[in-house]
């Protein structure tokens, strides 16, 4: 299997991680073992076996030949061949002919343009969870064509933020990334300034003109292997598509000096259809690499190479960058129930009036002729080029049903504006705005991932300006644009990594808004139970109101602990324990009181001799929860939940709210869940014995619990009345199965 300097690195990244979350003593050792591994890996000697590994895998050095691949050979006949020679029948499935070598005159080959004849073209785009979504290669140190020294793409990953954009291509050259050029870096240097871009990157491209319509051809070449091999990189393959939809073998780099390269046939983006006589037109990366290794000295190759069909002028083929005019334009936009349907930055600074955001399945979106980056030159024939922010938002506002825009699409100038947005101490020196729902400020924020701390249910509000997107309490959210006071751009984060849906939500600022005003009389105290617990006070106050909580995805090497708050715990945690009992097991908690006759020391409590030191060891943080009974101090201790994880089983603990801080203090991050009642009814239809009064006070403690802790809790599984208990234990198992990955997502340091 082979691998590169980016996996090299993100191995590193990985292991810098798992070392910054070891923090007992008995960890030194494994401490120190990943730090020498992580300064062995960034080593020059290590580094330059890399480049030794990927010239060889590059240049394709003969070795012994494994058993080649036993596809049977099979082309599309339908497939244009060139006229000079085409295949005879293309019966690949007989052995190598035995002619003399087929070489295509030079007069036959597609010249690369000239320098000048050439688009460049500026395109904004916003950064996903993974990125930009695209591959290069090049730079002086490793050239993507012979003598050439740019950086070129040579992948756009399917699904992401390019490839939904459509507008960068294979093929394409990256001259800057912001205000960085990169017309003479090397490979790292152009990674790392992609690396370390902003949230919204503003890139410069340049694209060969296409002036002749491309039309596929099929030919044989016969290359022999010198001292530096076939001198071709590859990409692609099934489970590595280089090409969207495509499992082909695709030539991404031709080797200066290499068989290829003298040749001076093969082309960067050629399909490798057989290597002699064997078909990997749909097979792994891999056995691609085993079939063109084990070729033997001569090698046959049958590629599909785009060749240029010339066209009258008039038929000429103009290069597509499906990019919005530089030109003025006029736009005109009726308004609709969530007004224009697009936010505004800008007027400060002397930067114009910019888009910034367009609402999905909004007026200014369903009509395609706004988008981010765009310039404001005119509202109804009113200029705009030097107006404040607050100008043009009123001027917009105002603008009756109908709204004639002139804007030109200025992606320099709107990355401009950010730059210094994001210079500027003072965020409230900024105000953004959204067109038809009121006066909103706020400041630019990047996009991030938050844990949801509510229900949201779009069908259910009415105010919403567009398409929504519903979710429940502890659900992943990738918030893509908060650059608006009221309404988020959002996507749900998939229990695989993965994203689906795309819509608006409410903004923290205008759920805590709906929220205090609609709880503004209400007041929840902790009760005397809740608040046993030593060295304790409650830590939200009751105007608290938890809207979004920020996330951070990291790996755990643990089984993270389970804590079921709630009615009905005690039943679930007793059917956890009974059905699984190889998965979860339960801690031995500690005590100051004497053992008695049959209780063993470490299997029925952890018995201390000194109260002394249980209160020392307390007071040092060492215990997620204590209380007194009868005199005696009883407490669970951080190391006797590590113990059980330490057998590959997930602890269930009984314990209250508090408890979840400093099991987050101590590294350990319990998967907590609520059992919600709707109504005192859901608690005294499952105990004919409860009486009305007591189902009324638990269902009250559950609301504070909810209240105080809900910030904490991963997840919520109501309780009504009617729901069958097996229907609401089956829900308990997916949740805590779904979060019992090794992939973990933990409150960051990000403040919203």
């Amino acid at each position: 299997m082979s691998f590169g300097k980016e996996d090299v690195d993100r191995m590193v990244e990985l292991i810098q991680d798992y070392k910054d979350n070891l923090t007992y003593p008995s960890d030194t050792n494994l401490q120190e073992c990943m730090k020498r591994v992580i300064s062995m890996c960034q080593s020059e000697l290590f580094n330059a076996l890399l480049d030794i590994h990927e010239y060889h895998k590059d240049v394709l050095l003969n070795s012994a030949a494994p058993a080649l691949l036993n596809n049977t050979p099979h082309i599309n006949n339908n497939s244009s061949v060139a006229s000079e020679r085409p295949h005879p029948g293309l019966n690949l499935s007989a052995a190598p002919p035995e002619q003399p070598t087929f070489r295509p005159e030079v007069s036959t080959l597609p010249k690369a343009p000239p320098a000048d004849d050439t688009v460049t073209e500026t395109i904004l785009l916003e950064k996903g969870r993974n990125g930009l979504g695209f591959s290069i290669s090049g730079g002086y140190d490793t050239p993507h064509y012979p003598n050439d020294n740019k950086i070129y793409i040579t992948k756009i990953i399917p699904n992401s933020v390019s490839d939904m954009d459509g507008r960068l291509k294979v093929n394409d050259c990256l001259l800057k990334v912001m205000d960085k050029d990169l017309e003479n870096v090397s490979h790292d240097e152009a990674v790392d300034i992609l690396k370390n871009s902003p949230p919204r990157v503003l890139l410069t491209i340049e694209r060969k003109q296409q002036t002749e319509k491309l039309v596929p051809r099929v030919i044989e070449v016969s290359l022999n292997k010198g001292e530096k091999g076939l001198g071709i990189s590859i990409a692609g393959g099934k489970g590595n598509q280089h090409i969207p939809d495509s499992d082909g073998i695709y030539i991404t780099k031709i080797i200066s000096g290499g068989a290829a390269d003298k040749d001076g046939t093969l082309q960067v983006g050629d399909r490798i259809l057989l290597v002699n006589n064997v078909n990997i037109e749909e097979v792994t990366h891999d056995d691609a690499v085993e079939a063109l290794k084990g070729a033997g000295d001569n090698v046959i190759l049958v590629i599909a190479q785009n060749m240029p069909e010339v066209y009258p002028e008039s038929a000429v083929v103009s290069p597509q960058l499906t990019h919005p005019s530089r030109e003025a334009r006029r736009v005109t936009l009726e308004k609709g129930p969530e007004g224009l349907g697009f936010n505004i930055v800008g007027g400060e600074y002397s930067e114009g009036i910019y888009v910034s955001f367009v609402l999905p399945g909004g007026v200014a979106d369903v009509s395609g002729s706004l988008k981010m980056g765009d310039q404001i030159l005119q509202v109804n024939d009113e200029d705009m080029t030097d107006a404040t922010h607050e100008t043009a938002a009123n001027k917009l506002k105002a603008s009756g049903s109908q709204v004639d825009l002139m804007v030109k699409y200025n992606p320099e100038g709107f990355a401009r504006f950010e730059k210094q947005l994001g210079t500027i101490q003072n965020d409230s020196a900024s105000s953004p705005a959204s067109i038809g729902s009121g006066t909103l400020k706020t400041n630019m924020k990047k996009s991030l991932y938050v844990r949801a701390l509510f229900d949201y249910d779009k069908s259910k509000d009415p105010d919403l300006p567009g398409p929504g997107l519903s979710f429940r309490h502890g659900d992943i959210l990738h918030v893509i644009n908060a650059s608006d006071d009221e309404w988020w751009q959002a996507r749900r984060v998939t229990a695989d990594g993965t994203e689906e849906g795309r819509g608006v939500i409410p903004s923290k600022k205008r759920v805590e808004k709906k929220e205090r005003s609609r709880n503004r009389s209400v007041k929840f105290s902790s009760s005397s139970e809740e608040a046993m617990m030593m060295g304790s006070t409650s830590e939200s106050s009751t105007d608290a109101v938890y809207t979004y909580e920020p996330v951070v995805q990291t790996w755990i090497k643990y089984m993270r602990p389970v804590i079921i708050l709630g009615p009905l715990k005690d039943r679930v945690n007793d059917d956890l324990m009974a059905e699984f009992p190889d998965k979860f097991g339960s801690c031995v908690p500690h005590t100051t009181r004497e053992k008695r006759e049959h209780e063993v020391h470490g299997r029925d409590y952890f018995f201390v001799s000194s109260r002394a030191e249980m209160e020392r060891d307390i007071q040092n943080h060492l215990f997620i929860e204590a209380g007194q009974f009868n005199d005696n101090l009883y407490g669970t201790s951080i190391a006797s939940v590590r113990d059980v994880s330490d057998l590959g089983k997930m602890c269930i603990l009984d314990v209250s709210g508090y408890a979840i801080k400093r099991l987050r203090q101590a590294q350990l991050f319990p998967i907590v869940i609520f059992l919600r009642p709707t109504s005192p009814e859901a608690i005294s239809c499952r105990n004919s014995r409860m009486s009305e009064e007591q189902a009324k006070k638990n269902y009250e403690r559950a609301m504070r619990l909810e209240h105080e802790f809900k910030h904490y809790f991963t997840a919520c599984v109501s309780i009504e009345p009617g729901r069958p208990y097996d229907n609401i234990y089956g829900e308990m198992k997916e949740i805590i199965k779904l979060h019992s990955q090794p992939a973990c997502w933990i409150t960051s340091k990000d403040k919203i």
